[in-house]
């Protein structure tokens, strides 16, 4: 590296003029690409701290914008506040009841039950009208014999109940 190329480069440095514009300075960074380098990266370095140093060319923070934020969310705040009311009218069109239907009426049922043993079988079927018993008795000389009843109910009370 020459010395007397950067004494060159700090005088122009300090006199505030741009070092390029020797030509000494110039015909040397021709030759001797990589003091180029060195001197592009010195004054990005001093470009740097200029900006840095001066508040007028120092990149700015909006100071506003949090203020606007909130003034924005205050207004909005103000404006859901005032907004007027529903009445009982208005909110029930808005969000009509609907009657829920009534839960636990028994309107039809059926059961059936089987008991078998190894001398008969007997069947139970009842609705809500009717209970049916068939019974089948199995006798040891192999004749089977079958028999069956039937009731009907006549009288038939509804209940209802709701869970809890």
């Amino acid at each position: 590296m020459n010395e007397t190329l950067w004494s060159r480069v700090q005088t122009a440095l300090d006199e505030r003029r741009d070092p390029l514009e020797d030509p000494a300075v110039r015909a040397w960074m021709l030759e001797h690409p990589d003091d180029a380098l060195a001197l592009v990266d010195l004054r990005a370095a001093l470009g740097e701290l200029e900006r840095a140093d001066n508040r007028l060319r120092a990149p700015r923070r909006p100071r506003l914008l949090p203020l606007a934020a909130a003034a924005l969310a205050l207004v909005a705040l103000g404006a859901w506040l005032a907004r007027p009311s529903l009445t009982a009218a208005e909110e029930l069109a808005l969000h009509p009841i609907v009657a829920a239907p009534q839960l636990g009426n028994v309107y039809s049922w059926g059961i059936v039950s089987t008991r078998e043993t190894p001398e008969s079988t007997q069947t139970v079927r009842a609705s809500q009208s009717r209970v049916e018993i068939e019974d089948e008795d199995r006798t040891p000389s192999g004749v089977a014999g079958s028999a069956l009843a039937r009731a009907t109910v006549v009288a038939m009370r509804q209940e209802s109940w709701s869970p809890r």
